[in-house]
């Protein structure tokens, strides 16, 4: 089972997280399991990035970090090639969650365009010096169609733009999302970890 997750926080440097993520892995003893996490950090484009594999808890950083820098930070998870997801917060205050696939999750998903709506703008404006270049990603990868009274989901064909790599339903699609916040698989980047 393949998970990550790429933490960014809105006007943060990298130099900032990193003091923060390190004073928050001080507090573990030296023969815990927060003793020995290792996260990667980026700058990216108005924002400081943590990339986190499977063997971190959220709660470990991601929550006291949040909550320490008092900032909008966006958490993007990469679920066993199925989907990608992300959750928006303020500090801890949870402000936005959208799936682009929640049909791998559950087999009847109830389908509201407004609230789809509502959560994509929702993003937009959350991040607004990427803004609408996010929206094409956010869009559900399944698409409603109804013939002789009865709706059905169709898978959604093409890419959020014709320059990505990847198609809407590969969870690979990721990549071409964080790319508009200046982090590739190619990117800078630091190791952070307990500061001994």
């Amino acid at each position: 089972m393949s998970y990550f997750t790429y933490s960014f926080f809105r006007d943060v440097s990298l130099d900032q997280l990193k003091a923060k993520v390190e004073a928050n892995l001080a507090l573990y003893e030296l023969s815990s399991e927060g003793a020995q996490v290792k996260v990667y950090g980026f700058q990216g484009d108005g924002c400081a990035v943590l990339l986190m594999g499977t063997q971190l808890r959220e709660e470990m950083i991601l929550r006291p970090v949040g909550f320490q820098l008092g900032c909008i930070w966006m958490d993007v998870r990469y679920q066993s090639g199925a989907s990608w997801e992300l959750t928006i917060m303020k500090g801890t205050e949870h402000l936005v969650s959208h799936y682009v696939n929640p049909w791998a999750y559950e087999e009847r998903v109830e389908y509201n365009q407004e609230r789809i709506d509502y959560r994509i703008n929702r993003v937009c404006e959350l991040w607004p010096r990427q803004g609408d270049v996010l929206r094409p990603y956010l869009l559900p990868w399944r698409v409603p169609v109804t013939k002789f009274g009865r709706t059905r989901f169709i898978r959604r064909e093409g890419k959020a733009y014709e320059t990505n790599r990847f198609n809407y339903g590969d969870a690979h699609q990721i990549y071409d999302f964080i790319h508009h916040f200046g982090i590739d698989e190619q990117s800078p980047h630091i190791e952070i970890g307990r500061n001994t």
